[in-house]
């Protein structure tokens, strides 16, 4: 779905390829919905190569950003329980989705 914002007398195009993947644990169904940080320059939007990431999760919903690092997707540093709190399957798997939708 394509968006068009207007940004003063321009228009800038906003397309956000956001989408959501869903992940069997233990036999419970996780959702995880993923939008890509976007940022404004003088020549529009432009992706900053952050994921926003919105989980839900059997202990709750958790809502982060994940930054690719040495060819490993991590957790924001903002969130340093959280990625403590996650197992690590789950967060690799959070970035081989990132991976598989936009390679």
């Amino acid at each position: 779905m394509e968006h068009e914002i207007t940004s003063g007398s321009s228009l800038v195009d906003y397309s956000s390829p956001a989408f959501k993947s869903e992940y069997e644990m233990n036999g419970m169904h996780l959702y995880a919905f993923f939008a890509p940080e976007l940022f404004q320059d003088d020549e529009g939007l432009d992706a900053t190569g952050k994921y926003l990431v919105v989980l839900l999760h059997p202990t709750g919903q958790y809502t982060f950003t994940m930054y690719s690092s040495d060819g490993f997707w991590k957790i924001d540093e903002q969130h340093p329980i959280l990625e403590q709190r996650l197992e690590r399957e789950l967060i690799q798997w959070l970035g081989d989705e990132i991976d598989s939708k936009t390679a």
